[in-house]
């Protein structure tokens, strides 16, 4: 008997961004088993901003259609910008609300739909699980079955949020003071807690596909101290001085 194919929910009002920066051929499959996920669960519109050192490195995959849009920025070297990227995908979104969507993160699709849900009732933000993050094997890309391995984390802020579109742009979008990974996830927490906006949770698990680590994964790049250095700073300002901070950004 033929597998049925998932049903695919409405969600055109939400523009799922993901940022992606090549540093391994995982990295490549995570993207192309979330492209799959996410046009087989959802009627909606996608954004990848790529920054590769070189071009073109999603060229050619299985990804065209009038909800999917490509950019690439240019950038040189091995350290990825990722805020920077973002910003560009948010900028480029036109639906009320948007998702900074990780190249390797997964959900029950209820999870998602639930999400967006509590933005249409009146959350700025929204975490599609409960904050417990799980490693799972990677033979979720070939089989779809969920394996998990470990728990990274019990109350993560990472990997997705999904976020009301003009909201965030009030909020400063991300701040690009921070390069490549850690902390942008907690800073962009915080941020939002102190301006006194609606974030919101709902249950459930995010199953974070693993993969290798290079420079851009782990506390060991050059940016991490100055990274840590603005997230301190903005946690540590009260809800109208960090209003005044926002507006010094040039982004």
């Amino acid at each position: 008997m033929a597998r049925r194919k998932p049903m695919r929910r409405n969600l055109t009002d939400t523009t799922f961004v993901i940022p992606f920066f090549k540093d391994s051929e995982e990295r490549l499959e995570n993207l192309q088993c979330i492209m799959k996920y996410i046009s087989d669960n959802f009627e909606t519109n996608v954004i990848i901003v790529e920054s590769t050192p070189k071009l073109g490195e999603i060229e050619g995959m299985s990804m065209s259609g009038e909800r999917v849009q490509y950019y690439y920025i240019n950038q040189d070297g091995p350290i990825f910008h990722r805020t920077k990227v973002i910003n560009a995908g948010i900028k480029k979104a036109t639906t009320p609300y948007v998702s900074i969507y990780d190249t390797d993160c997964v959900f029950n699709p209820e999870q998602i739909l639930d999400a967006v849900k509590l933005l249409r009732e009146g959350a700025d933000a929204c975490y599609p699980y409960g904050g417990d993050f799980v490693d799972i094997e990677r033979s979720y890309i070939t089989y779809g079955i969920i394996k998990e391995r470990e728990s990274f984390a019990k109350e993560s802020v990472g990997g997705v949020v999904f976020l009301n579109r003009l909201r965030y742009k009030e909020a400063g979008l991300e701040n690009e003071h921070l390069i490549s990974h850690a902390p942008e996830d907690v800073e962009r927490y915080c941020r939002m807690l102190v301006l006194e906006y609606k974030v919101e949770r709902v249950p459930g698990k995010c199953w974070h596909i693993t993969h290798s680590r290079g420079v851009n994964s782990g506390p060991h790049h050059p940016h991490v101290q100055a990274n840590t250095k603005e997230y301190l700073k903005v946690r540590s300002l009260e809800k109208e001085d960090l209003k005044n901070y926002i507006k010094t950004w040039g982004w």
